[in-house]
């Protein structure tokens, strides 16, 4: 991965190619008559773009790259030993689980995508991780380990957006009767979904990690019981 970002490459064929955001930086540098999908301060849409803009304004306030950053400001400190940013290697070390898609739509054969260049997701998702440093990541974010109380607060504050989770500042917040409120994210990219949620008072965590995307409603369902039952605390 270059100190620039990637961008998402357009066809599966293109799994193990890196390509650069050629297109995002004039953007990024000031108005070019695109049209926004609304005045700012007046709604919100989860895009991720958003956090590979975010990593090009860290590495032009910092001078270094967001990966560098992101090492040595949190994955170093916390302890985080599984997990790191795989540069423009399409293997992933260590045990891991094969992810697969069918590239056809649904009801079409299973292909194994595990070996799959992450530069596309730049700072938007290419880290590699486990679900133990997942977990230590969030307990020491949401137990205030990271951030001064105003900021986490902040961060915390979400609102609601279109056909999404209330969402906040890069974390979105679930809630049910049964476990009460939950803060965390999910994650996904070809072959692999992500959900990892710590509770608002810090009880319980759960992360798992699906080696698919979830392509239809009975995946999603399983997902939203298991989410629910992982959370809530024992019966009494």
């Amino acid at each position: 991965m270059s100190r620039q970002g990637n961008w998402p490459v357009a066809h599966s064929n293109s799994r193990v190619v890196s390509s650069q955001p050629q297109a995002l930086r004039p953007i990024v540098r000031g108005p070019t008559g695109i049209q926004t999908a609304f005045a700012p301060g007046t709604s919100g849409r989860y895009s991720n773009t958003n956090y590979i803009v975010l990593g090009m304004l860290i590495e032009k306030a910092t001078g270094k790259s967001a990966e560098q950053e992101i090492t040595n400001r949190l994955i170093k400190p916390l302890g985080l030993h599984h997990t790191s940013f795989p540069d423009n290697s399409v293997r992933i070390p260590g045990p891991h689980a094969h992810g697969y898609v069918r590239m056809n739509g649904p009801g079409s054969p299973l292909t194994d995508v595990t070996e799959e260049n992450m530069s596309a997701a730049s700072t938007a998702g290419s880290l590699i991780s486990t679900t133990h440093d997942l977990n230590r990541f969030f307990s020491a974010l949401i137990g205030g380990k990271l951030l001064p109380p105003a900021l986490l607060h902040a961060m915390q504050g979400v609102k609601p957006l279109p056909g999404q989770s209330p969402y906040g500042l890069g974390i979105d917040r679930v809630t049910n009767a049964a476990y009460g409120t939950a803060y965390g994210h999910t994650g996904g990219t070809l072959g692999y979904t992500t959900y990892s949620y710590t509770t608002g008072d810090h009880s319980r965590q759960v992360t798992f990690s699906l080696n698919t995307m979830i392509d239809s409603a009975q995946i999603k369902t399983a997902v939203d019981k298991a989410l629910t039952t992982l959370l809530s605390p024992p019966a009494t």
